[in-house]
Order: structure tokens, then sequence, then C-alpha cells
């Protein structure tokens, strides 16, 4: 008598379910234009601009964490680094359109336009056909992944299983798991740092689905050497090769 052993997945959110990179990318871009035009600054200028608010962006994580006001804020720093570097004054109403630059990034019109990404949906439709147990563990601002995830209609698949962290350390793993048998728990995402070695330390096995990710997620990005962790190419693999998964 075969008895089924239920599997167990743990899906990150942000570039696993539903495309955000791309968003923060498409923003950095229009605030560099912006600051270019403002001060007549040739177009060579951007790269310089870009690298700027990336360093400083990651710098801020010290001190804001993954709240809303991080990013943004960074925009604001930038403006004022770039105006000292050209010698150029600034005032409040420059500073201002700045951080509303960076926080249109979570309009959530973007996120309902945007939907779920490629093979999300029925991936996650023959996951709950099988029976299998699906978490969403993500982190970030409260308001804001609230807000994604609502948009995007997730609590369809994930019910209450759904967690919003400030990091995903494997002693948060180990709290959402509990006493389940650690050979079928599967968690997936597409970074290395926060996903997929926070899961093969807390002893679970992972599923790496590569995409971009910004900079604090691209530092020790080396893909680890373990049996325990898969790397396919795209969601929909986990249906496709769900018989594999043992």
């Amino acid at each position: 008598m075969n008895i089924k052993m239920d599997k167990t997945f743990i899906f990150d959110y942000d570039d696993t379910l539903a495309e955000a990179h791309k968003y923060y990318e498409e923003v950095k871009d229009e605030f560099a234009n912006w600051l270019i035009k403002k001060h007549k600054l040739k177009i060579s200028f951007k790269e310089k601009i870009l690298e700027h608010e990336v360093g400083i962006d990651k710098e801020l994580v010290k001190r804001y964490g993954f709240s809303r006001i991080r990013f943004p804020t960074s925009f604001v720093l930038t403006y004022k680094e770039i105006c000292k570097q050209i010698g150029r004054e600034y005032d409040k109403k420059d500073l201002k359109e700045a951080y509303m630059i960076g926080d249109s990034v979570f309009d959530e019109k973007r996120y309902i336009e945007g939907g779920l990404m490629d093979g999300v949906a029925e991936t996650l439709e023959f996951l709950v056909e099988k029976e299998d147990k699906l978490i969403l563990l993500t982190k970030g601002d409260q308001e804001i992944q609230e807000m994604k995830i609502r948009v995007t209609n997730c609590k369809k698949w994930f019910g209450n299983e759904i967690y919003i962290v400030p990091d995903k350390k494997e002693k948060r793993i180990y709290k959402i798991v509990g006493d389940k048998y650690k050979n079928e728990i599967w968690m997936v995402g597409n970074s290395i740092k926060s996903d997929i070695n926070p899961a093969l330390r807390a002893g679970i096995s992972a599923i790496y689905i590569p995409s971009k990710v910004w900079k604090y997620e691209s530092d020790n990005n080396e893909l680890p050497d373990n049996h325990n962790m898969i790397k396919f190419d795209r969601i929909i693999e986990i249906k496709d090769k769900y018989d594999s998964l043992v």
C-alpha cells in the first residue's frame, strides 16, 4: 500500500511569483533622466547617477531595512550628492520631487497590470490539486507586500499561510516548518542569498529559479554545491518535474 507523502512548498514572492526588480529599474531610469534634464547634464552622466543610487540604496538597508522609505530616500541622497559634485543648488521642492519619483515604484497599478509571472498560477493550481501545503514567505514593508499579494490574488492559493518578515534567516524557517518532515519541504525562490542559502542551512530542500536581483541580493551570489538544491529555469518546471522532487 502506497502512502502519499504531502510536500510543503515555501514560495518567495518578489521576482518568483510576480515581477518587482524591473519596476525599480524603470523608476531609477526615470529619476536619472529627470535629474539630467533638470540640470542640463550630458546623457553620459546617467551611469554615474545610477551607480551612486545603487551604492546608497544598499547602504541604507543598514538603517531602514526593507521599509518603504528606504528606496525613495536613496533618490534624495543621490540627488544631494550629484548636486554637490556639479556645484548646483537645490531646495526642498527638488528633494520632495526626487522622493516622490522613488516612491512611485509602489503604485499598485504597476502590480495590477503586471500580475503574476508566466506559469505561476498554473503551478500553484497544480500543487493545490496535489493537496500539498503552500506557504508564502516574503520580506519587505508590511503594507507594500500586503498590497502586492492582494492585487495578485495570492490568498487564493496560500490562505492564511502568508508571512511577511524583515528577513528570511533559518530561524524563521524553523519556526514556520515546525516539526514537519524536512525531506518533504521545498523553498522556492530567485535569491541565493535570501532564499536558497537560508533554506539549505535550515535543513530543507531548495528550488532555485534565477531572475535579476538588486545589488544587495547579488552579493555572495555563488550557487551552492548541495544535493538538496535543484535549479529550474522556469517555475512551471515544478509541475512538469514534480515526480522527481523526492
